[in-house]
């Protein structure tokens, strides 16, 4: 087993279904059961979607003999019916190997779109997660809304 790993269940409690975009292990590796319909690497352990209330769980951990934890990314667009509205929910996550706290958050990034913007948070539970191995969940709820617009227009 590694010596540091983290099971990240990440739940999209929200009304839109999402649409895989990317994953980046930046230090570390995504471990466990690939995802049997995905051929190219990245997207290896995530579903294409996950629907409105849905949820996906992985596990990230260190390369062996690394003395650095797990860090890196999941992105989904979310979607509006079945195209994206141009935002990006994406779940950070961080497990160092020395003392240093653990992170798993959600952001959202809507710069590309002009109309709406989504307005999200991520709650985690346990809210300070503790120990070389943990499990986690990170429950993204939000909404869309129209952006005001200029009144110089």
């Amino acid at each position: 087993m590694s010596a540091r790993s983290a099971v990240i269940t990440l739940v999209n409690h929200t009304n839109f279904d999402w649409a895989f975009k990317s994953a980046k292990d930046k230090h570390g590796k995504f471990d466990g059961k690939p995802n049997p319909h995905s051929d190219e690497e990245g997207h290896h352990f995530f579903p294409e979607r996950i629907p409105a209330q849905g949820s996906v769980t992985f596990t990230v951990c260190n390369r062996s003999g690394a003395m650095i934890g797990p860090e890196g990314w999941v992105e989904y667009y979310v979607l509006d019916d079945i195209k994206p509205i141009n935002t990006v929910m994406r779940c950070r996550f961080d497990h160092p190997y020395d003392k240093g706290p653990s992170y798993y958050l959600a952001e959202f990034d809507h710069t590309e779109d002009d109309a709406y913007e989504f307005l999200g948070q991520g709650t985690l539970e346990p809210s300070h997660p503790s120990g070389h191995h943990q499990k986690v969940t990170l429950t993204v709820t939000g909404k869309q809304i129209a952006k005001q617009q200029s009144k110089a227009s």
